[in-house]
């Protein structure tokens, strides 16, 4: 039994050695997201910004790549969010949905053991709607960024735990409105989630 038990930890260790990172793989990672309540949200027109309040907010958003070379997976993201909020005074419901899609660029540092640092950045352009009950659907152009630095840690050969964290900005422009109105979100943000790479041996 201690035999037995003694090769599967060499397996183990093994798999865990040798993580999946080099080139002619597939990447998929999909994590969640909490945007600190350190940002405030700006507004007015292009000739003046104010401040209006701080924020949290909690996303989920999907990534897919390839790995062009070792260590380093490009692809396109997916931000996709819905919200549903109903007023307590006049009983108004409002919807706003958003979608933003953009080009990603992860780069693995360096390995220590299972462990593996990266660099990450990544931009996105959207759209934006809002509706508040019977009234007029109210829409906006999204632009999105974001980079930082994470690490994932591959508890096999072909699926790891990621963590990262990083500075996002989010850009909203009405450009119906004269002057054009824009605001946007400029936050810390800190994901966790799972990353899973494969394809050929």
């Amino acid at each position: 039994m201690k035999k037995i038990l003694l090769l599967l930890c060499m397996l183990i260790t093994y798999s865990l050695s040798y993580a999946q990172v080099e080139k002619g793989k597939w990447f998929a990672a999909g994590s969640s997201s909490l945007r600190l309540d350190v940002g405030k949200e700006k507004s007015g027109t292009s000739s003046s910004m104010s401040d209006e309040y701080s924020y949290r907010e909690f996303d989920f958003d999907p990534m897919a790549g390839y790995f062009v070379i070792d260590k380093l997976p490009v692809g396109l993201y997916f931000d996709v969010s819905t919200n549903w909020d109903k007023d307590e005074w006049d009983d108004g419901v409002d919807k706003t949905s958003e979608f933003v899609i953009g080009p990603f660029a992860r780069y693995y540092i360096k390995q220590f053991d299972n462990l593996i640092p990266f660099a990450e950045a990544r931009f996105g352009i959207g759209s934006y709607r809002d509706k508040y009950s019977d009234n007029d659907t109210y829409k906006e152009s999204v632009f999105s960024y974001r980079f930082g630095a994470g690490a994932s840690y591959f508890f096999t050969e072909n699926v790891a735990f990621d963590a990262f964290l990083g500075y996002d900005y989010d850009g909203y422009t009405d450009k119906s409105a004269d002057p054009k109105s824009t605001y946007f979100y400029s936050s810390v943000e800190i994901n966790f989630g799972l990353v899973i790479t494969f394809g050929k041996q």
